[in-house]
């Protein structure tokens, strides 16, 4: 179990563990003390205790990054109102691009502030695939185009089959990577494009283009 308990040498009594996940935190009134109990193995592992507790007192492990710079306690101190505005106003949807390919490291970062996105119930069943091959980039390209040119709407099928006679990708607009988004849970279609999104900003932030399909 990644969350362990209390590390009541650092903890101050401030309630903020019990506020935050109270299935899992109580307080015991005879020992006037926070407890924690998990005898069914409730936690969703959203960290949140960990996050938010200012004395560092829950015990944990294999929870991977925890974030522990001080403005996560107070975000709005990170990026004034008027730049994070003027950040978001400036995102466009990229279809064009440089045949160069993105370092590793450089994909990892998106991928890394992907993992941040919030999901319906702190659920964490998304999974990512990144596809830099050009080859099978191009060949999955090709199979959406016979899908949609197969498709019993001419609004889709006519603009394919004109988009394929002049030799255009319509679909990934020659791009050099491809992040895919999957997962078995159905309640996942909404918490990808929310995932996709926390992408398509951080590769803003790197000098990215991105197009969310």
């Amino acid at each position: 179990m990644p969350i362990l308990g209390i590390d009541y040498e650092k903890c101050n009594n401030c309630n903020i563990c019990l506020s935050v996940c109270p299935r899992l935190f109580s307080r015991d009134k005879e020992k006037d003390k926070i407890v924690f109990e998990d005898p069914h193995n409730t936690c969703n592992l959203d960290g949140r205790c960990i996050i938010t507790c200012p004395s560092g007192a829950i015990l944990h492990e294999d929870l991977g990054e925890v974030l522990s710079f001080k403005e996560a306690q107070v975000p709005s101190t990170l990026i004034p109102y008027e730049a994070m505005h003027k950040f978001m106003s400036a995102k466009r949807s990229i279809r064009g691009y440089k045949k160069k390919k993105v370092p590793r490291a450089t994909m990892e970062q998106v991928l890394n502030s992907m993992k941040y996105a919030p999901t319906g119930a702190n659920i964490r069943t998304l999974e990512c695939t990144i596809i830099s091959d050009d080859a099978i980039i191009k060949k999955l390209s090709e199979s959406v185009m016979d899908a949609l040119i197969a498709s019993a709407n001419p609004k889709y099928s006519e603009g394919a089959k004109q988009a394929r006679e002049l030799g255009f990708d319509t679909i990934f607009y020659g791009a050099p990577h491809i992040i895919i988004i999957h997962s078995a849970n159905p309640g996942d279609n909404m918490n990808s494009t929310i995932a996709l999104t926390y992408g398509m900003l951080s590769a803003q932030s790197l000098g990215l283009g991105a197009c969310w399909r």
